[in-house]
């Protein structure tokens, strides 16, 4: 069966036909909403005998509220471009009636503010709220207390800043932010109040972490955010709700015939909601583009967060209740922004397919995948300039309802970019509590945390996620600086059967430690890591925290600033990481580094049958201990240790960013099988988007 819509559709029509007819009397549906109500008559009707495909003419289509799909929609039915047309599903509105006016002595745009709203964006590209400093970063002062001494989770709603960084009489004080980028996560602080007498900043929500910039004990940075007084620079725009007007400073060359200057209004496009009895099944988006979506600080840090509230009324940013009353909040969206929610929502769904799609503008992550899902494909599609991260998948832990548990689910070929433009923690595809997922030829660049993350248990413990591919992921450019404590491919807890095979992974950038390119954290336990390539990292190429049993072979590790692999501490009387058939190249840094808590001489793993190749042709080295007590081994020292006994030196001949061995390399002689990276990242056309 085939229905249509198309932008001069008209909902009182039967939807059977691609064009209006010449009188005007019949033709396509002119919504979305519409489309999907038809299917639901036939089907309660038992006329529905037949998949559906519902072609989708090109244009813009408005949407005033998320398109729910629930059970009573399923259905083999498709959702899809018409042949080559692009119809784009917008959850923005176009802001009109701009006129001249002058704004901190800079000449600028008004115009009536129609509802409350965090992201402007002018003829298709982002624009920033005012900020301080406009270059750099301001830098806590001080706290109440002793930061050093404070735990990991002891935060504060308060702290004490350097004279002239913060001024109690900005107009809209409430509406100013404090943004803190420290340790793996940002945190979002609305101002409360100012006391100028001690430059005493109390905010409306407080630090879920210690204050402290990372575990060097550095209190860490902050900007200012949406600062009427900063609306100076071309491209900075300003919502003062208490006169309901919105001001822009045009960039050079744009008019206002020119230019398009969209407010997000919507925070979710698409939410499909089954039941754990009755799982939405077979539905499938294909070839649309959804973008213009807006954000709010999630609610409740570990709670799972529903913007719209058990009435849900008109899921729209300026109907939601932000912060319920009592206690104050946390501004942290904690790790990897993991309780943010996707703009595409599945909960208990099943066989359903999103492809060839392209989500951009979007505040919060693109597509999520939350409990009871299975059998999801997200295939061949385009997310880029996302407030969070790309893709999110997880469901119950061990302790949830098996019902509610998730896996078996395929993201393939999807190019990712961009991203963390609000929740700077947020992951390219991030998997918590599920398993026996393949996520695998994806392109995955410019965030500002970890590129792929799976596993959501810390430590040694039951836990859900296991049997999960991750193989020839093409990841690269990530940190930039930022945050902490990331990795391209990053994992947690006891996982067996999970593999990490045929990823390029480089250019690892953290702001203090951390910048790692395959990074095995707390109790990641049973993993194989094989034929994937980690080079140019800011730390090590390879860090295992602690795990137990872990099997990495076959890599090239090359070029970190300062060494090629840690292990961070070792599993008692368990083997960790069992070394074998690796090439390690160095650039003057050491081959291992000995771990805080697992030295090099406790033999924590095991290596051998490794090449060892530094390109300033020295003798390989070791480190032994750390800080001021840390040493250089030679290789005739560490391996009195009992390790890469039969490990060689030698130039394998192979250079990034392509590592071609030639056919004489010694790498052959350990059994090494080349790595072609190429074959890592898109497979398809999408990949060549780099917008």
């Amino acid at each position: 069966m085939q229905l249509y819509i198309a932008t001069d559709g008209d909902d009182r029509w039967s939807g059977t036909r691609d064009t209006p007819n010449s009188d005007r009397t019949d033709g396509p549906f002119a919504t979305i909403y519409r489309a999907r109500d038809r299917i639901r008559e036939l089907k309660a009707a038992g006329q529905l005998f037949e998949p559906v495909t519902v072609s989708i003419r090109g244009g813009r289509y408005p949407l005033a509220k998320p398109v729910i799909f629930t059970q009573e929609d399923s259905a083999p039915v498709t959702y899809a471009a018409y042949q080559d047309e692009q119809p784009i599903f917008d959850g923005g509105v176009i802001l009109t009636g701009w006129q001249q006016t002058t704004v901190n002595g800079v000449q600028a745009w008004v115009t009536d503010a129609p509802f409350d709203f965090r992201q402007l964006f002018v003829n298709g590209q982002r624009r920033a709220r005012p900020r301080l400093p406009k270059q750099g970063e301001y830098r806590i002062a001080a706290v109440d207390g002793d930061a050093d001494s404070m735990t990991l989770f002891e935060g504060t709603d308060r702290f004490q800043f350097a004279a002239g960084d913060l001024d109690a009489g900005w107009h809209n004080l409430t509406d100013v932010e404090l943004v803190l980028t420290h340790f793996w996560s940002e945190e979002r602080l609305p101002i409360e109040a100012i006391d100028s007498t001690t430059n005493t900043v109390i905010a409306a929500r407080k630090l879920l972490f210690n204050p402290r910039q990372d575990v060097a004990g550095t209190l860490a940075p902050y900007t200012v955010e949406n600062v009427f007084e900063a609306l100076t620079e071309p491209g900075e725009w300003y919502l003062d709700r208490a006169s309901r007007k919105v001001y822009y400073i045009p960039v050079p060359g744009e008019t206002p015939e020119n230019t398009t200057i969209t407010a997000a209004r919507l925070l979710q496009f698409i939410r499909v909601e089954g039941t754990p009895q009755r799982p939405v099944e077979f539905i499938r988006f294909k070839g649309l583009t959804f973008q213009h979506s807006d954000w709010i600080q999630p609610t409740g840090y570990g709670i799972r967060f529903n913007p719209y509230g058990p009435a849900r009324q008109d899921y729209t940013m300026e109907d939601t209740e932000i912060d319920p009353p009592g206690d104050k909040e946390y501004g942290c969206a904690a790790q990897a922004a993991y309780n943010v929610p996707g703009a595409l929502y599945f909960e208990y769904a099943a066989h359903c397919v999103v492809e060839d799609c392209r989500l951009e503008h979007i505040g919060w992550y693109g597509i999520e995948l939350a409990e009871g899902c299975s059998g999801v494909h997200i295939t061949r599609n385009t997310l880029a300039d996302l407030g969070a991260g790309g893709i999110k998948i997880g469901g119950a832990s061990t302790r949830g309802p098996r019902e509610d548990r998730t896996g078996h689910n395929h993201v393939i070929d999807n190019h990712i970019h961009h991203a963390g433009e609000v929740f700077p923690s947020g992951v390219g595809i991030i998997l918590l509590h599920t398993f026996n997922n393949v996520i695998a030829h994806n392109h995955i660049h410019d965030l500002y945390y970890s590129g792929i993350s799976c596993g959501w248990v810390w430590g040694i413990k039951d836990c859900i996620s296991r049997e999960n591919l991750i193989a020839y992921n093409h990841i690269h450019d990530l940190g930039f600086g930022i945050l902490s404590d990331m990795g391209g491919i990053y994992t947690l807890g006891v996982q067996p059967g999970t593999t990490l095979r045929g990823n390029v992974i480089y250019n690892v950038t953290a702001r203090g430690y951390g910048g790692w390119g395959i990074y095995l954290d707390e109790g990641s336990s049973h993993i194989l890591v094989e034929g994937n390539i980690a080079y140019n990292t800011g730390h090590e190429n390879f860090h295992q925290n602690y795990g137990r049993e872990n099997i990495v072979r076959g890599n090239i590790f090359a070029f970190s600033q300062i060494g090629g692999a840690i292990l961070n501490r070792d599993a008692a009387e368990h083997n960790s990481i069992s070394f074998e058939g690796n090439i390690f190249l160095t650039d003057g840094q050491p081959i291992y580094n000995g771990g805080r808590h697992a030295p090099l001489e406790n033999r924590p793993f095991r290596s051998d049958i490794n090449l060892f190749y530094d390109v300033t042709g020295a003798e390989p080295v070791f480190r032994r201990g750390r800080g001021e007590s840390a040493s250089l081994l030679t290789l005739a020292e560490y391996r009195a240790f009992g390790n890469d006994r039969h490990s060689i030196v030698a130039d394998p001949g192979c250079r990034p960013p392509d590592f071609v061995l030639p056919p004489d390399s010694p790498a052959f002689s350990i059994g090494f099988q080349p790595i072609d990276p190429s074959r890592a990242g898109c497979r398809t056309s999408n990949d060549n988007d780099q917008s």
